[in-house]
């Protein structure tokens, strides 16, 4: 950057900020906030779940190649979400004002968008350092591992962070430069890359994102993010049995967006083998349970676009003639079956590679088809959520009221999950199979008396 830039940005910069920029103080502010809550709650929870582990037992696991593996996954999954929300909304993004009069001016692209990813890169790679510090110290705490924990702990995930940032940064790229590979290595390069056109729809859309949150209007969020249909265009539903008529529409869309499908098979895969691993072994954190039950949860979700389309509409006049209720039950074909099928194999495979006999094979495929149907009702529930409480908006407690709105189907199937399966791997799978059919059947009945709910306050 010359002198004449410099000043010109400079120039800009004290007006439109009227002689005070608050941008460095809103991010020292944020890290600090998110630094005070990791050493408050974070590390006291990172210490007690190292404190309740034999830590031979620990060191082991982590140093494995299972947990190796998981971690890659974990990391390309995390690449594929960062890629996808870079062409939603990308780190460099400033307000739509300076997009319009300063990036559109003669100023180096690189130069005029420097600040805004800055500030990104910056919150990014501090969170990341922070969070992983806090897992190494947590471990080092409780004797687990020793002070290289921390450091490691950190690297590894300003590592993550920062690779995760960059691929971000390349989704944003690429919706300018299709089929060509972002220079993100060179954030420079990438930078000027970004096309006038691409960041004032980024920006125009990010705003209206953060109106639909403040809202609680998931629907606008959905129609913001979802990405654009371009496959299958020419595919129609073809004549057939009218009670095939609802798979078949979302085997259809299934089609058109195949991407989704993968993801909840990928999603709802990891998902089973923690659950399968937990169930086999006692001695497993039940911490790994709960991330199993929301990797099924956001697994099945993904599939089940269908039925979150239902729920958006809900209302309308219906088109097919089916019940309310029957059409919601059509829709949970598609992602009960890939679901299903991805978690079963994932569970029997899991079960043969720990060298269990036959039967607790056997017993980890039910298991995992019941926690399969457990996040179907959790799912279906989540889509007919209806409308956000009005104590959503009031100013003090309505923050954690949408939060909690919008999570709560997500942590019953979590909780659920984790308690089931934390009992049968202590006590058998007796008395707790029996006891997951009568959860499964529950979170059924709740996600339809959803459906019932949302229609009726639709039909007053």
């Amino acid at each position: 950057m010359d002198a004449n830039e410099r000043a010109v940005i400079d120039e800009t910069q004290h007006v439109v900020d009227g002689g005070r920029d608050d941008s460095l103080r809103s991010v020292v502010y944020a890290l600090y906030v998110a630094l005070l809550l990791l050493l408050t709650y974070g590390l006291t929870v990172s210490h007690a779940f190292f404190d309740s582990q034999d830590p031979g037992w620990l060191r082991t696991q982590v140093l494995s190649w299972p947990a190796l593996a998981l971690l890659a996954v974990l990391v390309l999954l995390g690449a594929g979400i960062a890629w996808r929300a870079g062409q939603a909304r990308g780190p460099a993004l400033p307000p739509l004002p300076w997009i319009d009069l300063v990036v559109s001016g003669p100023v180096d692209r690189a130069i005029t968008l420097r600040r805004s990813w800055i500030m990104t890169a910056v919150l990014v790679g501090s969170g990341a350092t922070m969070v992983g510090a806090v897992i190494g110290g947590g471990a080092w705490i409780a004797q687990v591992g020793d002070p290289e924990w921390l450091a490691v702990g950190a690297g590894l995930t300003a590592a993550i962070g920062t690779l995760l940032l960059l691929v971000w940064l390349g989704g944003q790229v690429s919706t300018g430069e299709p089929g060509r590979v972002p220079p993100v290595w060179s954030p420079r390069r990438a930078l000027r890359l970004l096309r006038l056109e691409d960041l004032r729809t980024q920006s125009a859309r990010s705003m209206r994102m953060g109106g639909a949150v403040l809202l609680g209007d998931l629907r606008a969020l959905r129609l913001e993010t979802a990405p654009p249909v371009t496959r299958g265009r020419t595919r129609r539903l073809r004549p057939g049995p009218s009670w095939t008529a609802v798979p078949r529409r979302d085997l259809l869309g299934a089609l058109r967006q195949p991407g989704s499908v993968l993801v909840a098979a990928v999603v709802t895969a990891l998902g089973s083998a923690a659950l399968t691993w937990v169930l086999l072994h006692a001695a497993v954190p039940r911490i790994v349970a709960a991330a199993a039950g929301l990797a099924l949860h956001l697994g099945f979700a993904s599939a089940a676009e269908g039925l979150r389309l239902q729920g958006d509409n809900t209302g309308t006049p219906p088109l097919l003639g089916f019940s309310t209720r029957g059409e919601a039950l059509g829709h949970l074909v598609l992602p009960l079956v890939v679901c299903g099928v991805a978690a079963k194999t994932t569970a029997a495979l899991v079960a043969w590679s720990a060298g269990v006999s036959g039967a607790y094979v056997i017993g980890s495929i039910a298991w995992a088809g019941l926690m399969v149907v457990v996040v179907a009702g959790t799912v279906m529930a989540s889509a007919f959520r209806g409308g956000a409480p009005l104590q959503a908006f009031m100013p003090q407690s309505g923050p954690v009221t949408m939060i909690f709105w919008v999570a709560r189907q997500l942590l019953v199937a979590s909780a659920v999950v984790t308690v089931l399966t934390g009992w049968a791997a202590r006590d058998g799978l007796g008395l707790p199979l029996a006891a997951a059919v009568l959860a499964a059947l529950g979170c059924l009945r709740w996600g339809l008396s959803r459906v019932k709910a949302v229609t009726l306050e639709h039909r007053d």
